[in-house]
């Protein structure tokens, strides 16, 4: 990209500082205003810089965001630690360096400097960087999903992609659009000087997880929740069993269950490559008091069972004790004549 000037000359008004004598102007020149990276790469941000006088100081900034409000000197801006230098070439020309790209630090970065006299100021726009990483688009067209490689790193002349199946290079396939077929069991990625996207593939069956299993109590809060390993990420539906649409969420809430909710579940799962649906899960609502009766029947029925087994146990010990003293029931009966 060719050379773009940002100058400031500072004027004699009365008793203000200049730092402008002659034709000599304060200025920066930005190599380029906007560069494009990709990520864990590494970018240098070139500026040529004049001054009447000698600067005192020179920093580099990310110019004000939403999360960074305030403007930091990357050489002390923790999120850059390790990841920066600002390299001086030669007398009147600066150079910052990051490292490691993160998707994050695309902003816009501007260097400022500031003499005896005058200063240049943070505000004066910079070079605009952008980090990104190759990803894979699911295109919908007449014969079913489509996969294109896409960057917005682009160099110039002919794009060579390289794709890949199940982390395996498929030898041939060199333009941004796949032309295999796509079997939903493999996952499929692309690559663009040397950086990779994250694989996509078919959805795996819902699984459906219920935050109280067993026998559920009126009025209780239950909840299913859906989930399923797909990219692109999924969307998903609730549904009961002979119904219609219930919710389109990963997680359908009963904030007090009713008695009428008893049946059976499923969610479906769908993205670019498909849809599937999970196994169907039973849901069984119960009355409190119903519940108690059936926990204090059950209760009176182990007691008897105990004490059925106490008595057995007791008499048949007591039988024993007869035989080893060599008793027998007849001799009772004369001894009591």
């Amino acid at each position: 990209m060719g050379l773009r000037e940002a100058a400031s000359c500072f004027v004699i008004f009365l008793l203000s500082v200049s730092g402008v004598r002659g034709n000599s102007c304060d200025r920066v020149n930005y190599i380029d205003r906007n560069i494009c990276a990709f990520k864990g790469s590494s970018v240098d941000i070139s500026c040529s810089y004049n001054s009447h006088y000698d600067p005192i100081t020179k920093s580099w900034f990310v110019a004000e965001q939403l999360y960074r409000p305030r403007a930091v000197d990357l050489l002390k801006d923790p999120e850059f630690t390790h990841r920066v230098q600002v390299l001086e070439p030669e007398r009147g020309r600066s150079t910052l360096r990051i490292m490691n790209l993160r998707l994050s630090d695309s902003a816009q970065y501007r260097f400022t400097f500031k003499s005896q006299w005058s200063e240049w100021k943070i505000s004066f726009p910079g070079t605009t960087l952008t980090v990104t990483d190759p990803d894979v688009q699911v295109i919908w067209s007449p014969i079913g999903p489509t996969l294109t490689c896409h960057s917005s790193c682009l160099l110039s002349g002919r794009p060579y992609f390289v794709w890949y199946k199940n982390g395996t290079e498929i030898h041939g396939e060199t333009s941004p659009t796949f032309r295999g077929f796509l079997h939903p069991e493999n996952s499929y990625s692309c690559a663009y000087e040397h950086h990779h996207s994250s694989p996509v593939y078919a959805l795996k069956v819902p699984l459906v997880q219920l935050s109280q299993p067993g026998d559920i109590l009126k009025g209780s809060s239950v909840s299913l929740t859906c989930s399923s390993d797909a990219n692109p990420p999924p969307a998903y539906a609730w549904y009961k069993k002979n119904q219609t649409l219930l919710n389109r969420a990963a997680q359908l809430v009963f904030s007090s269950i009713l008695l009428s909710d008893s049946g059976e579940y499923y969610c479906t799962a769908e993205n670019a490559l498909g849809k599937t649906a999970s196994k169907r899960v039973l849901i069984n609502v119960k009355c409190a008091w119903k519940s108690a009766v059936t926990g204090t029947t059950t209760a009176l029925l182990l007691v008897v069972i105990l004490l059925a087994v106490f008595l057995w146990i007791r008499r048949n010990k007591s039988f024993t004790q007869q035989r080893e003293c060599g008793e027998r029931p007849e001799d009772r009966a004369q001894v009591n004549e």
